[in-house]
């Protein structure tokens, strides 16, 4: 019965509004079919090349982490992205702590309060810490 029913909303489409959902349909409901093949082939052929970026992307991230996991003491644990670029800027979680600091006491010059909570906020510390092993490994990173 399905099917069916399938059958005649197919074939009650219109071809543009086919077209538009799936590229192609609109051609295969007017009997293109060679045509309808074309956009097929082209409209999966984009849709693979995606999800195999999408994939391959994946991958080289996890792979960049375990890298900085094994190479800088980086936390496994977190899972912040801002956490994994200040790994690939700075060569410590102290040198990139040290520009916290810069930037809490140019943004809150008269406020030492509000500067030390900035600093907690946007440093890493403790669990967060990390520490290149080599200039070359931190430049290999990403």
């Amino acid at each position: 019965m399905f099917l069916g029913i399938s059958l005649i909303i197919f074939q009650a489409m219109n071809p543009i509004f086919a077209s538009a959902i799936i590229p192609g349909l609109g051609e295969l409901i007017q009997g293109e079919k060679s045509k309808a093949r074309s956009f097929f082939v082209i409209e999966g052929s984009i849709w693979l090349t995606y999800l195999g970026f999408n994939y391959f992307g994946h991958k080289i991230d996890q792979s960049a982490k375990v890298f900085a996991i094994d190479h800088a003491g980086a936390n496994p644990a977190q899972r912040d992205a801002e956490y994994f670029d200040a790994l690939e800027s700075y060569f410590s979680s102290d040198d990139h702590n040290l520009g916290v600091e810069r930037d809490a006491s140019w943004l809150y010059p008269d406020d030492p309060q509000r500067q030390q909570e900035y600093i907690q906020e946007h440093g890493y510390f403790d669990s967060d810490a990390w520490g290149w092993d080599t200039l070359s490994n931190q430049t290999d990173y990403w």
